[in-house]
């Protein structure tokens, strides 16, 4: 009896800790979906309150399932049945989570980062994007390289790994109640406070998650420990980019970039078909200050060349002006090349001009050339041998005496005299 009550306390104590229920409010009335369908088979009422058992995720309209014109398909601005991040409301029974809110949540997400007004992806699409090649997947997902023989095993015939990847699996869909990561993977939110940086979001892990080492979850930096009573997900909303945290900012779990539709698009399309139209992306995703953590597309580094490198940390600019833009801002003894000379200017004390430049990872721009230093080896002295001494005993290599050049000359002059001289006696 005694061992009875202590195991019934330990499982008390282990519910109390790691199954916590954390209530969500309808913000509207809501269709029930049988899982896994879109068939309804209920509604629920705007101001009920549901207890969270835990399980949630994101359920996503694969890309291929979509009108050609619908292709952007996985935010959650298209209408679809299918294409929610869900919450459970019952044994097989789910709801879209952007209708439900945490009860004890006083602030919401706003429009900066709701899935319903923004497209957000992991930031290396930026990479494969610029790279107009689709295996540049693999260097940031070795997984969709390494497992050809898992697709045809669960196909039961050939299919390339392009035909089960798209975009959805590199997506951040955010709702008041559910954080979604690609379409296998999410979080419940307990509670949204905004910061002057971004949001700090009370968090768990969803019960029904998949293992985040699979396919369709991006890949990020998840060793840290998170506790599964709730842990602190600060997200940090630096222009286009949006830097993840679990409980503080030294630990970092991802960077995600908000991106138009034409981006997901010719995304889509590298993906399906390895052809990208990049004319069609009018512009690129930039942090607050300019910069970028990936060059544009365009940049040509076959002819790359080191020319100098920097002695300091170093602003790349759109323009050769201090008020420019920054492009990038390289680290002390980047290597880069000086393509062009522009005006000179002085900052600090020092003055030099500035040049405009291609650096080795890949981003072009104006900087400051007081700032960098040749790597072109240092001239070396030319050798020259010295003449050989001329042997004193050799009298044709010997050079005349000047007494006796005087000699001579004095000689010539008194004969031409005495010539002209005999020469005037005569005529007389």
């Amino acid at each position: 009896m005694k061992g009875f009550f202590f195991v019934a306390c330990f499982m008390l104590i282990v519910t109390s800790l790691f199954c916590e229920e954390w209530e969500f409010i309808v913000i509207q009335d809501t269709p029930i979906y049988w899982s896994g369908s879109d068939r309804i088979v209920g509604e629920v009422g705007e101001g009920r309150r549901l207890v969270s058992n835990g399980i949630a995720g994101v359920r996503l309209q694969p890309i291929w399932w979509l009108l050609p014109e619908e292709d952007v398909g996985f935010t959650l601005r298209i209408e679809e049945n299918w294409d929610m991040a869900y919450f459970n409301v019952g044994p097989n029974n789910v709801i879209n989570a952007k209708d439900i809110r945490p009860a004890n949540s006083i602030e919401l997400f706003g429009f900066d980062i709701l899935a319903t007004y923004n497209n957000i992806v992991i930031s290396y699409t930026l990479d494969i994007l610029r790279s107009t090649d689709r295996k540049t997947l693999f260097r940031h997902e070795p997984f969709f390289e390494e497992n050809q023989q898992r697709w045809e095993d669960e196909h039961r015939r050939y299919v390339h790994w392009y035909e089960e990847y798209n975009s959805s699996q590199s997506g951040f869909f955010v709702t008041n109640a559910v954080l979604g990561f690609g379409d296998r993977w999410a979080l419940l939110v307990g509670n949204i406070e905004r910061t002057v940086y971004g949001y700090r979001v009370r968090s768990k892990e969803a019960n029904r998650n998949f293992l985040r080492s699979v396919r369709n979850v991006p890949t990020m930096k998840w060793g840290f420990d998170m506790d599964m009573r709730g842990f602190d997900l600060l997200i940090h909303i630096d222009g286009d980019y949006i830097d993840l945290y679990i409980n503080s900012t030294e630990n970092r779990i991802g960077t995600f970039v908000s991106v138009p539709d034409e981006f997901i698009r010719q995304f889509n399309n590298l993906i399906r078909t390895n052809t990208v139209d990049l004319s069609r992306i009018t512009s690129w995703p930039r942090r607050a200050d300019g910069t970028m953590d990936f060059p544009p597309p365009g940049i040509d580094m076959s002819g790359f060349e080191t020319s100098h490198a920097t002695t300091a940390r170093l602003r790349v600019r759109d323009s050769p002006a201090t008020d420019s833009p920054i492009v990038t801002t390289l680290d002390a003894g980047a290597e880069v090349q000086v393509l062009e000379t522009g005006p000179a200017a002085t900052i600090g004390d020092v003055t030099a001009p500035w040049v405009r430049l291609l650096a080795v990872n890949g981003f072009t721009g104006w900087a400051f050339s007081g700032f960098l230093e040749s790597t072109a080896s240092p001239a070396e002295p030319e050798i020259r041998e010295s003449p050989a001494p001329v042997p004193q005993n050799d009298a044709a290599s010997t050079p005349m005496p000047l007494w006796s050049l005087l000699a001579i000359v004095g000689a010539a002059v008194v004969v031409v005299g005495g010539a002209v001289l005999f020469a005037i006696r005569r005529k007389v």
